[in-house]
């Protein structure tokens, strides 16, 4: 068994303790020990002086299912985008139903974004079907929730930008890493580029409007920001890797 494939192992347990305590304190503890992983594997297998497995382009598909597909592909892209990757998704026309998305990126990046998406999306979906996301009676029960998945998007998208971005610690090797990570998101864009290229694909803008309720973003900030993506314990990136 390779290193990611135990990690694989280790945070899917993580991830099913986690969906099993929504709601209790026990479930952020999973979670972030979950991320925690991956941070230090993001940072722990990379060679920066030769190429392996995880330097491969790749490209994986994932399919939504369930309610909100809308949120649950702005997620996706999120984390995405945060970890290096690019992507483009397949919806229905005139509705706000997505099908799927398919990410690029080097196998390291999408291997991540793989295991975080399904963690984060249960944490989201299940704290959305709070019956206080907001004060305002006015707003109906979808406009509340899709806010509050607005708001916990935007900030669970900046809060692993911020992680990753954390790397550049004023040391050597965390410079040289942060420049690979740039590296590594150009080439993600030219591989998505290509593959739309190949087929004489091109992808339009998703300009879906919604109404939004204030409060109920503004609760799925907080929920985002409450969910320990393990920095408190990590003292920053490169801490974690001696822990």
């Amino acid at each position: 068994m390779t290193n990611i494939d135990k990690i694989k192992t280790k945070v899917q347990k993580l991830i099913n303790q986690a969906n099993d305590r929504q709601g209790q304190p026990e479930a952020e503890a999973f979670m972030a020990r979950a991320v925690e992983l991956m941070a230090k594997y993001g940072f722990e297998e990379r060679d920066l002086d030769r190429a392996d497995a995880g330097d491969e382009i790749i490209s994986q598909t994932i399919e939504f299912s369930g309610s909100y597909t809308d949120m649950q592909a702005r997620l996706l892209t999120g984390i995405a985008q945060a970890l290096h990757c690019d992507s483009f998704g397949s919806k229905r026309a005139r509705s706000t139903k997505w099908n799927s998305l398919t990410l690029f990126g080097k196998r390291r990046h999408i291997e991540r974004v793989a295991i975080l998406f399904p963690l984060l999306n249960a944490q989201m979906a299940a704290q959305a079907k709070d019956s206080s996301l907001s004060d305002n009676m006015f707003t109906s029960t979808v406009t509340q929730r899709r806010s509050f998945m607005l708001g916990y998007i935007g900030t669970i998208t900046n809060r692993l930008t911020r992680m990753e971005n954390s790397a550049a610690d004023g040391t050597e090797d965390s410079n040289r890493y942060a420049v690979a990570l740039v590296d590594d998101a150009e080439a993600a864009k030219a591989a998505l580029r290509d593959h739309l290229n190949e087929r004489g694909m091109s992808v339009g803008s998703d300009r879906a409007r919604y109404r939004a309720d204030q409060g109920a973003m503004r609760n799925g900030s907080n929920a985002a920001n409450r969910a320990d993506l393990g920095q408190a314990r990590m003292g920053g990136a490169r801490a974690a890797i001696g822990q």
